[in-house]
């Protein structure tokens, strides 16, 4: 899972083996055909998104039988944390309160 056209996706396909594809997210998973139980190998971009990569792998449990390795990046993952409590934060203050931290 990740961007097609980044290094680190475009190394990772170099060594897979058979048939190998990226997919940048949700809505390319979905459109996928049906798996039948076939075997497939997930892996993502080590800046992908946590909740997403989670959420893709779900679809791909309804329809494949799946091998994953979670390579995204410890500090990526403590990043979107930390911004998902920000956001939340700020969802519940509301208005511009935030604006006399700038």
């Amino acid at each position: 899972m990740g961007d097609p056209e980044h290094p680190e996706v475009q190394g990772i396909l170099g060594w897979g083996k058979g048939d190998v594809t990226a997919l940048k997210g949700i809505e390319e998973v979905e459109a996928l055909p049906d798996g039948e139980g076939q075997e497939i190998f997930v892996v993502a971009q080590t800046t992908f998104h946590i909740d997403k990569f989670k959420l893709v792998l779900a679809l791909f449990k309804k329809e494949y039988h799946v091998s994953v390795i979670n390579t995204i990046c410890n500090a990526t993952f403590e990043r979107q944390s930390e911004a998902k409590g920000i956001s939340w934060t700020i969802r519940r203050h509301g208005g511009d309160w935030w604006k006399q931290f700038i």
